[in-house]
Order: structure tokens, then C-alpha cells, then sequence
């Protein structure tokens, strides 16, 4: 996300942090919201001089010690490739009983 919004807002990275859903210049009122630099990232990949490949992705994982689970989530979603909005079609979740 930085690296998408270091040349959109004209700053360095480490001026930057993210928050309430954008990209800020600290001290500054300089923020590009986080729909605005995927659709850069999608549509005007050329800007990023071959540091990203086209799109907007992320993966996170959470495994604290000494928990575990027995469920499966599975989110199938609409992404207006123009807009960024995402729409949750479907949400399953299945779980085995304790036991």
C-alpha cells in the first residue's frame, strides 16, 4: 500500500501511514483513500516504474499459541473492478461439534 501511495501522493514511504481507510502523508492533510490507489494500481500500473505488478492484494493470518479451531469460512464476493466496491454474496461457515 505504500509503495502504491508514495508516488501518488508525492512522498516518501516512511511519510506515510495508513488509516481510516486511506493512505496519509503524516502531518500533512495529504490522503488518497484505499478504492483510489487500487484503481491506480489497476488501471495505471505504468506510474509504479515496475515496482508492483497490476491489482491490489493482501493475505494476513492470525495463529496465537494455544488456540485452535474445527470451522471453515468461505466469503464469495462481487469486486466492481471501477469502482473497488465489494459486495459479500454469500457467506458460509461450517463447524465441527465439540466433542
Amino acid at each position: 500500500m505504500i509503495t502504491i501511495a508514495s508516488p501518488l501522493l508525492e512522498a516518501e514511504g516512511g511519510d506515510i501511514v495508513l488509516e481510516d481507510g486511506a493512505a496519509k502523508v503524516s502531518g500533512t492533510d495529504r490522503a488518497v483513500p484505499i478504492p483510489a490507489m487500487a484503481r491506480e494500481a489497476y488501471h495505471q500500473t505504468h506510474r509504479f516504474k515496475g515496482q508492483i505488478e497490476p491489482g491490489l492484494t493482501e493475505k494476513g493470518s492470525y495463529d496465537p499459541p494455544g488456540t485452535f479451531s474445527n470451522a471453515c469460512h468461505v466469503a464469495i464476493v462481487e469486486v466492481d473492478v471501477k469502482t473497488g466496491k465489494v459486495t459479500v454474496e454469500r457467506f458460509l461457515a461450517a463447524e465441527t461439534p465439540a466433542g
